[in-house]
């Protein structure tokens, strides 16, 4: 039961209802269970946490083309601003040395 919860906390900790002293964050639980060995606890974690694994895997794929989007933008931008960086040391040089 304590893996089903974890695994439904864990999915949408958005609509979990907790009291925080000082709420600033978004909510979290970890739990510990203590069980003999053979007494299935990573089978039933896998059972809870395949559906939550899937989507991760499939958000992540479907994230790939928007993250290659912003490192080809994020790197145009790098050199617009080491090539405007590189003009001002360029100024500056040229004043010191005059």
């Amino acid at each position: 039961m304590c893996r089903k919860k974890s695994s439904i906390i864990d999915a949408c900790p958005e609509l979990t209802r907790c009291r925080l002293c000082c709420p600033t964050g978004p909510s979290s639980i970890y739990l510990l269970t203590i069980a003999e060995s053979g007494e299935r606890k990573n089978t039933c974690d896998g059972f809870f946490t395949a559906a939550i694994r899937d989507n991760e895997s499939a958000q992540a794929e479907a994230a790939k083309p928007f993250i290659k989007e912003y490192e080809a933008k994020f790197s145009a931008w790098d050199m617009k601003y080491s090539g405007i960086k590189d003009s001002i040391r360029a100024v500056l040089y040229s004043a010191v040395t005059a």
